[in-house]
């Protein structure tokens, strides 16, 4: 059975529904601003990157961050700009729904069910290391 690393590296993915083709650009300029300010006051504390996804068809945007360990991700409740931005898509009519996402193996051990394994590629002291 495959348990999550509980020590570091995650990955927070918010989920917004319902953001038409028009208002996208919107969500995106405000995700740029929050993203920026983000990185000015997590990139000591491990923030590595963000990224947002769009799917025109389904009307859905996926923002998808990872961080060096799960204390980091607090940084996005002292940012202002993303306290303000939280309140955002209930104006516009957009359902959000967030999650948090733990290492849980390397890939080989999690489709394959492997007894090879290499560490959590998020953790600073793994990100020189190979597989055995």
């Amino acid at each position: 059975m495959l348990e999550p690393d509980k020590d570091e590296g995650v990955v927070v993915v918010t989920r917004f529904d319902g953001v038409r083709r028009l208002a996208f650009p919107v969500l995106k300029a405000i995700h740029w601003f929050v993203a920026r300010d983000v990185r000015r006051r997590g990139k000591k504390r491990g923030f590595i990157g963000v990224h947002l996804f769009y799917d025109p068809a389904g009307q859905v945007a996926l923002s998808v961050s990872i961080w060096r360990e799960l204390e980091a991700v607090r940084v996005m409740g002292e940012v202002n700009r993303h306290v303000v931005a939280v309140r955002v898509p209930g104006h516009f009519g957009w359902h959000t729904r967030s999650g948090v996402f733990r290492f849980a193996g390397d890939w080989r051990a999690v489709l394959f069910a492997s007894p090879i394994s290499s560490p959590n590629p998020l953790r600073t002291s793994s990100l020189a290391k190979e597989a055995p």
